[in-house]
């Protein structure tokens, strides 16, 4: 059950919650930074998620097999992350989907291999995208890689 408390707005120093979560009961509100100015257009942060994903794989030659695909959401700013092993991609037209939002700004990908380091790719998330793409030819056979992609929402 929750239970609403009003708080007087000139209440200060800090304050304690002693069990139980802060929740934040009206869309668009959040935790508001502007007692520190800065130079940005907002200072509010309004929205925090995480979560899990699952990729699909297109114009690859063999398909990776997806260990774990997570992804945290801060504001406006999306970073996922995969653990995958295998695949062969054949680098053209070749692209990982099923991002968990769509883009509205250009971001960016890296693919690592564990056991060689000579192995990896780029890719990029495009405006208005929810897949990584522009990934470059690699081979992973048995090997396990990570992938981490940061893009704007």
């Amino acid at each position: 059950m929750l239970k609403t408390v009003g708080f007087p707005s000139t209440r200060t120093g800090d304050q304690t919650i002693v069990d139980g979560n802060l929740v934040i009961g009206t869309a668009g509100k959040g935790i508001d930074f502007s007692a520190t100015p800065g130079t940005g257009t907002s200072e509010l942060l309004s929205d925090y998620e995480e979560g899990t994903w699952t990729p699909s794989y297109t114009g690859w030659t063999i398909n990776p097999i997806t260990d774990l695909g997570t992804y945290i959401k801060i504001g406006n700013q999306v970073t996922v992350s995969l653990l995958a092993h295998n695949g062969t991609s054949s680098g053209t037209a070749v692209s990982i989907g099923g991002l968990p939002f769509t883009s509205l700004r250009v971001g960016t990908a890296q693919a690592h291999d564990f056991s060689d380091s000579t192995k990896g790719f780029n890719g990029l998330v495009w405006l208005a995208s929810n897949s990584i793409d522009s990934i470059s030819a690699v081979t992973y056979g048995s090997d396990y890689w990570t992938l981490t992609a940061t893009y704007f929402v």
